[in-house]
């Protein structure tokens, strides 16, 4: 609400480069703390810290956020939620975070089973995906603005959906793997980064709706995706994970490309 449209990317692209930052500097040394001590109970003692460290700083050091409408309450628009756009942008978001948990949730299986992976290995992944997830949020806070948000969505699920697609034939190929893992996850992070701008401009007179609905949708997603991915890795292999999740994210595609129009100017 404090920016225009035609910034707004830029803006929560800079928000959401604090994902980028948690996977670069937190899984790693987590994953080698579950290395070293051969027990996972010091890693939750650790985020718990980390927890109650960010419940206080979101208490004492955010600024009061100014409320709308003057502190009278807003009637919720529920016509402006039914809208095709909203839906389908929903429907994107919900397919495509269940194609990319059928990747991620077998992930340190695949790793282990064709690749002899140990607990370091795995851990020195996710480090390189913060650094994939920084590229991808500086990427859509550079781009998206000035390609329109709607372009970048779709134009980043699409990449993402063809290195989905791809990414099974490196089974065996450690190099090969990282390379296209790599390339996979900065397209996606650069696609959710920049969905953020599309949905807050879709339907302005119930944006924080629509913003926590997407994030339902992105849970939603991952759910289905979490429950599938390990029996259809288990039972097919991997490569069925990769060209179920590319389908999947170009589903969601193509109801966004449709539906979704940018309201906001």
């Amino acid at each position: 609400a404090r920016t225009p449209y035609a910034r707004r990317g830029w803006v929560l692209g800079m928000y959401e480069t604090s994902w980028a930052f948690a996977a670069l500097f937190g899984i790693a040394p987590l994953l080698y703390v579950v290395q070293t001590t051969g027990d996972s109970a010091p890693v939750f003692w650790l985020l718990f810290g980390a927890g109650v460290f960010s419940c206080v700083m979101i208490q004492y050091a955010l600024p009061p956020a100014a409320t709308p409408g003057g502190g009278v309450q807003q009637r919720l628009d529920w016509s402006a939620l039914r809208r095709p756009g909203v839906l389908a942008l929903l429907g994107l978001l919900s397919l495509s975070m269940a194609a990319a948990d059928l990747m991620f949730v077998v992930q340190g299986a695949w790793l282990k089973t064709s690749f002899g992976a140990n607990e370091a290995q795995i851990g020195q992944v996710f480090g390189m995906l913060g650094i994939a997830e920084l590229l991808g949020a500086v990427g859509s806070i550079m781009l998206v603005d000035r390609v329109g948000k709607k372009r970048a969505v779709i134009g980043g699920f699409l990449v993402t959906a063809l290195c989905l697609a791809v990414l099974p034939w490196s089974d065996g190929s450690w190099t090969l793997f990282l390379l296209l893992f790599f390339l996979f996850d900065v397209c996606f992070e650069f696609a959710v980064v920049s969905s953020a701008p599309l949905a807050s401009g879709i339907a302005p007179t119930v944006r924080g709706t629509v913003l926590a609905l997407c994030v339902v949708a992105n849970g939603v997603g991952r759910l289905g995706g979490s429950l599938v991915s390990e029996p259809l890795w288990r039972n097919y292999g991997i490569s069925a994970n990769g060209l179920l999740a590319a389908a999947l994210m170009c589903i969601g595609v193509a109801l966004c490309a449709r539906f979704t129009r940018e309201t906001e100017q």
